[in-house]
């Protein structure tokens, strides 16, 4: 759900004639920040132990608070 929701993001902001070259950018940020994730997580789980589990529901929050922003400040394409 996480690729179909920035892809459709990307359809909303981007023109056409850089939709592609945005999509692979936003992939390369999304590996780079699933091995950010990873060790931060490792690092985390080392000094917290099961409480570590909060962080990824506070990331979702996070989330899921900017995509609320996102579509406040433009609406999908499909609703103007």
């Amino acid at each position: 759900m996480g690729y179909f929701g920035v892809v459709h993001f990307i359809a909303n902001w981007t023109d056409e004639s850089n939709a592609a070259e945005a999509q692979g950018f936003a992939n390369m940020l999304n590996q780079g920040m699933a091995v950010l994730s990873l060790a931060g997580f490792g690092w985390l789980v080392v000094r917290f132990d099961s409480y570590t589990f909060f962080s990824s529901s506070v990331v979702a929050v996070l989330a899921i608070v900017c995509v609320l922003i996102s579509l406040r400040i433009r609406t999908p394409k499909d609703a103007q």
